[in-house]
């Protein structure tokens, strides 16, 4: 168990599939023009590579951004899926002024 890597059970949205790099490319270039502030993953498992948008703990809010993106990813559709944990970030502290 201490190898394993820590998830979450949540939602994203698979916003495109395969096997071609440059339609990969394409999606991505498009989704981040219109989507600056949303996580985007890529997963390649032989022979398609997947991209995924959003991490959601709630099926809804998984819902409510797929709607919000048909126009552009008219196939695009919500899944169940395991994610990483986020990474932590630290919080640098003030440094004293004496």
């Amino acid at each position: 168990k201490i190898g394993k890597k820590p998830f979450i059970n949540g939602y994203t949205v698979q916003i495109e599939v395969s096997q071609q790099k440059s339609i990969i490319r394409d999606s991505r270039y498009l989704f981040i023009r219109n989507n600056p502030d949303i996580s985007l993953d890529e997963e390649y498992d032989q022979p398609n590579t997947y991209l995924y948008a959003g991490r959601f703990y709630d099926k809804n809010s998984a819902y409510e951004f797929k709607h919000k993106i048909k126009a552009n990813f008219p196939k695009a559709f919500v899944i169940k899926k395991k994610m990483s944990l986020p990474s932590l970030k630290s919080i640098d502290k003030p440094e004293d002024n004496k």
